[in-house]
């Protein structure tokens, strides 16, 4: 946490590690073949949704505070707390992968572990014509890096693009951050619309696309960006009548799962979509209100696990084309073998090179608190165990009564006037002609007198 952090609550969410958690073993399971949950795919959207919501808070923050972004020291923690885990497993791979592939197999990786190290797998990958759906994807060891390539593009360009974007609605003054969130919808809207274009013709540009899906991570920055707004439409569960994001969020969670199954007969974009609404109505209603889904995902163990999302997400790949090369398993076998032992593979890289993904505890007050929560009658009258007793306030003309009561040069209209000594003890004042001391006379005046009413 930087310095000037350090005086601030620090704000832990455990219900966004445990989101992670669900939707990384969503594409585990996806990649080992599982033929129940052929769209579990869809748990790179609900990454993307949450990198958008969480950095772009980080940079409203900064923002907020000095009216600027440090780019030095927030590319410095993004690159190190993603890299060194990155670097590793691709130096794993370039080791393990030779020993169960073909020559022609390994020799073929090459140009894709160099895009995959550089952070363009996406952009390679749409440049091979590789089908992320086909039966022939066990061809890239590195394939999955293409989620990671477009979430690195967006650490790197999203903090410029944001604080340029901030700067130019200086001009609406007040209503800065709307135009801001109405520049942001626009761009959203446009990368929706052209990853919906682009893949009536060319469905893996569509998906593998930076710009087509940029839409998911602005998503994500529209629920940072409009938290008063949600606040208003999306009520706190303390207030009568307004406790329905419980059951949405009851919902959203069973919709989502059921969207990552086969019973879902849509394509990848259009599934992709639904992920994406589902997430955001999930985001919001967990951050604002409780419920079995958000207590289910602040366990410990979910929590936990989504910590070290990230690194199960790195390992899976390698170790489901190691098994599928070594070992003749079922789908349901190699996802529970693959989801342990990518398991135990992060947690060690976590405990040795630590936290890595985007942050989901940030300073100051609970992030969608846009509205000001009244306190409960009966929880404003209790006082806790130990505290001093309330002090009576006074009743009507009782104050100025004890002002009148006062001695001279107590109170603080003496410190203020400079007559007050050491403990409050009124200071001795050197004699002056007429024998008063100026200013406590009221025909004594500072400055020109007052001209005579008529």
């Amino acid at each position: 946490m930087p310095p000037e952090a350090a005086a601030q609550p620090s704000t832990y969410r455990p219900h966004l590690d445990g989101l992670r958690a669900v939707a990384v073993y969503l594409v585990v399971a996806f990649h080992a073949g599982s033929g129940r949950l052929g769209g579990g795919f869809i748990g790179v959207d609900v990454f993307f949704v949450l990198s958008g919501y969480l950095v772009t808070q980080l940079l409203l923050r900064d923002l907020d505070r000095r009216e600027s972004v440090d780019l030095s020291r927030f590319y410095a923690r993004r690159f190190r707390r993603l890299l060194p885990a990155a670097a590793v497993v691709l130096v794993a791979t370039a080791l393990i992968y030779p020993v169960f592939a073909s020559p022609i197999q390994a020799l073929d990786a090459t140009p894709a572990v160099r895009a995959a190290s550089l952070y363009v797998s996406n952009w390679y990958f749409i440049h091979q014509s590789t089908d992320y759906f086909a039966a022939t994807v066990a061809g890239s060891p590195v394939l999955h890096f293409w989620s990671l390539s477009v979430e690195e593009q967006f650490y790197v360009a999203w903090p410029l693009l944001f604080t340029g974007l901030f700067a130019a609605a200086r001009a609406f003054g007040a209503r800065r951050r709307q135009a801001v969130f109405v520049a942001v919808a626009a761009a959203m809207a446009a990368s929706l619309t052209a990853a919906l274009w682009i893949a009536r013709t060319n469905t893996n540009r569509a998906y593998y696309g930076t710009d087509t899906r940029a839409y998911q991570l602005l998503a994500g920055a529209l629920i940072a960006l409009a938290p008063g707004a949600i606040g208003r439409f999306w009520p706190s569960p303390d207030r009568p009548g307004r406790r329905w994001p419980v059951p949405v969020s009851v919902v959203a969670i069973g919709v989502l799962l059921v969207t990552a199954t086969n019973y879902v007969a849509v394509g990848a974009i259009t599934r992709g979509i639904i992920a994406t609404a589902l997430t955001v109505s999930l985001i919001i209603s967990l951050e604002l209100a409780g419920g079995p889904v958000r207590a289910v995902l602040s366990g410990t163990t979910m929590g936990y696990l989504g910590r070290i999302s990230y690194g199960v997400y790195l390992w899976h790949w390698i170790v489901i084309l190691l098994l599928g090369a070594t070992l003749e398993l079922g789908s349901a076998a190699t996802a529970a073998f693959a989801a342990l032992v990518a398991t135990g593979l992060a947690s060690l890289s976590y405990q040795v090179l630590g936290d890595a993904g985007p942050e989901v505890r940030t300073p100051g007050p609970a992030p969608l608190a846009g509205h000001r929560r009244r306190p409960h009658p009966e929880r404003a009258r209790r006082r806790p165990r130990g505290a001093s007793p309330a002090r009576p306030r006074p009743q009507h003309g009782q104050h100025h009564r004890q002002q009148a009561g006062r001695a001279p040069g107590r109170g603080t209209g003496a410190r203020r006037l400079g007559l007050a000594g050491r403990g409050g003890r009124p200071r001795r004042l050197p004699p002056v002609p007429g024998g008063r001391p100026p200013g406590l006379h009221p025909g004594d005046r500072q400055g020109p007198a007052r001209p005579a009413h008529r």
